[in-house]
């Protein structure tokens, strides 16, 4: 007869047909072969999970001269015994211990006992390092998840995209590949890359260890999408480049950049220098909305003082922290159509013989180049120019 036991560092001292074993533990499997007449023959093999081809570790074979030292004969026993000093996910499997001797009439005994080993350890995922790229670019992200058994459930993620990876060990899905340690990929093409890429990646992943208890773990990484910062300048209402006088106007400034702008300056020729600060505790005299695209708005009553230029300029860090600044101008001329006010009345009434006055108000912008006044006295007209 043959038989096999182990040295369970989990549940020492009792006999198993399959049993789980840390990762980095040590462990022994003893091989026993027992019968009468002396048992001849004693094989252990070892024979990897999804393979049909065992490993022999141990042969005895005293018709063939086949005795090796690791192999102790006493009486009528073989024994080998297998020792594992850290367990290693090749170590998982079947141990089989396998024996013949002669009995009666020389006939030919065979006994074969089988163990099963699974090396357990808990999930853990190593994330890539942050990854920086320039906006447009291919974004190719690795990482590699680790566990015994092995994984069965890895995702990827961000606030944006949901299921960048969404793999489970039961898909006919490559996004992982391997065994009890897998690597994960994805690419992300140029064409789709974009600020919605930029920021942070959380991985998730989930496994069955000792006891066949859920194991998950959880880590994350940055994503920095660079692109140079870029400002444009707009006015509403606004024709040709002109404002109307006494009329509520508004100055738009628009600011993009990856990374994100962290400040924006408007030049006005009424009110001197307005700046947005992103990481300030109150934003300063400019309002701005948005996160890689800024828009900062200015509203006014227009005057003859908001003629000249308005300067928007935007600032932004891209790699290595170098500052990247980019200013757009455009310049404004206030206008205002012509008024004409007499004596700020409709009608005036005065003495006979008294002597009065008219006065003839006019304004408007552009300048005035002419204006004439006239008046009627019996049904004689007088005309100034």
């Amino acid at each position: 007869s043959s038989g096999i036991n182990a040295e369970w560092p989990l549940r020492p001292g009792k006999d198993y047909s399959t049993d789980e074993i840390y990762f980095g533990t040590g462990f022994a499997i003893t091989c026993v072969a027992e019968g009468g007449r002396q048992p001849y023959y004693l094989e252990f093999n070892h024979t990897l999970p999804d393979s049909d081809t065992p490993t022999q570790l141990a042969l005895y074979d005293s018709e063939n001269s086949a005795t090796p030292d690791t192999v102790t004969v006493v009486d009528h026993t073989l024994t080998y015994i297998h020792n594992i000093s850290s367990s290693v996910y090749e170590n998982n499997g079947e141990y089989k211990c396998a024996a013949k001797n002669y009995a009666t009439s020389n006939t030919v005994k065979n006994s074969t006992k089988s163990l099963d080993v699974i090396v357990v350890k808990s999930v853990s995922i190593t994330p890539p390092n942050d990854l920086n790229i320039d906006y447009g670019d291919e974004l190719s992200i690795t990482f590699q998840v680790e566990g015994g058994r092995s994984p069965q459930l890895v995702t990827l993620s961000t606030s944006v995209h949901s299921n960048i990876i969404n793999w489970r060990s039961a898909n006919e899905d490559n996004s992982c590949t391997g065994t009890n340690v897998l690597t994960c990929s994805v690419v992300i093409t140029a064409a789709d890359v974009d600020y919605s890429y930029d920021g942070e990646y959380d991985i998730g992943a989930e496994n069955r260890a000792a006891g066949n208890t859920i194991k998950t773990d959880n880590q994350s990484f940055q994503v920095t999408v660079y692109r140079d910062v870029s400002s444009t300048i707009s006015v509403t209402p606004s024709t040709d480049d002109t404002i109307t006088y006494d009329v509520d106007t508004s100055i738009t400034c628009n600011v993009e950049g990856g990374q994100k702008p962290y400040r924006v300056d408007l030049v006005t020729p009424n009110t001197g220098n307005l700046t947005w600060l992103k990481d300030a505790s109150s934003s300063s005299n400019l309002t701005c909305t948005g996160e890689h695209v800024l828009q900062c708005e200015f509203t006014f009553t227009s005057d003859y003082n908001s003629d000249g230029d308005y300067t928007c300029k935007g600032y932004n860090r891209v790699r290595n922290s170098t500052e990247k600044t980019k200013e757009t101008t455009i310049s404004l001329t206030s206008v205002r159509p012509t008024e004409v006010t007499i004596n700020g009345h409709s009608s005036i009434s005065v003495l006979a013989n008294g002597s009065f006055s008219i006065n003839c108000t006019i304004v408007g912008k552009p300048l005035i180049s002419k204006a004439n006044v006239s008046w009627t006295y019996a049904n004689d007209t007088h005309s100034i120019d």
